[in-house]
């Protein structure tokens, strides 16, 4: 699917879903006289944040809704990023969200304003679908990614471009297996921030992949117990 280039400041928001099965919506947002690009899960989008600067460096920013959780002196930054590998010429893998099709639910209303939502498909013979955010330089070439859905390809303020492209893919482990015990810790975090367990809510693990270097967002659904 072809869409259209998106100026700098621009924004989208997106979301993985099949027919009445969705997952958490998201934003995309780029800045207007330089080159940061900003992710947020919109739910959680008052306490933390992905920010990707012209200066090159990535990281997880905790705003001032999340600060009041941590403790003192904590540094509101972490999965700090500086030095980066091209994945092709002029072109950076900076994130991925990976939105298992386990996770996806009926009837779940968010907590945010309702917003025009780009609709990711999924691919009933694959495990997950990965989003990734590629941050390409002004002179790239287009980059091309087998069995891509396009979300969004936008202009950064400095002139470089970023691009959004998601596509189903298979995992060895089921999500609630594989990452049990951080699944574990974000049901008692959500305790201590007063959620009774009643009720369906979502959540986001994030992190950083070793090997490759990009920030990485896991989706994952929370189910009354």
């Amino acid at each position: 699917m072809k869409r259209m280039i998106l100026s700098p400041g621009s924004q989208v928001r997106f979301r993985v879903r099949d027919g009445d099965w969705m997952g958490s919506s998201w934003s995309a947002q780029t800045a207007k006289g330089k080159g940061d690009v900003y992710v947020s899960h919109r739910e959680g989008g008052r306490q933390i944040k992905t920010s990707f600067h012209e200066s090159g460096q990535w990281h997880f920013s905790v705003l001032k809704e999340g600060q009041k959780r941590l403790e003192e002196h904590t540094s509101p930054y972490f999965g700090v990023v500086k030095n980066h590998s091209e994945i092709a010429s002029g072109w950076l893998h900076a994130m991925r969200i990976t939105v298992p099709r386990s996770e996806l639910r009926v009837g779940y209303q968010e907590q945010v304003r309702q917003r025009p939502t780009i609709d990711i498909p999924t691919d009933p013979s694959m495990d997950v679908v990965s989003i990734d955010l590629l941050l390409g330089e002004e002179s790239a070439a287009p980059i091309r990614v087998d069995r891509a859905f396009l979300v969004a390809h936008m202009e950064r303020g400095d002139g470089g471009q970023a691009v959004i492209l998601a596509r189903p893919m298979s995992i060895d482990t089921p999500v609630h297996v594989g990452i049990s015990p951080r699944i574990s810790e974000v049901r008692r975090g959500l305790r201590d921030q007063g959620w009774d367990g009643t009720c369906l809510t979502r959540a986001v693990i994030v992190g950083r992949d070793e090997v490759e270097g990009f920030l990485r967002q896991i989706e994952v659904a929370i189910d009354p117990e």
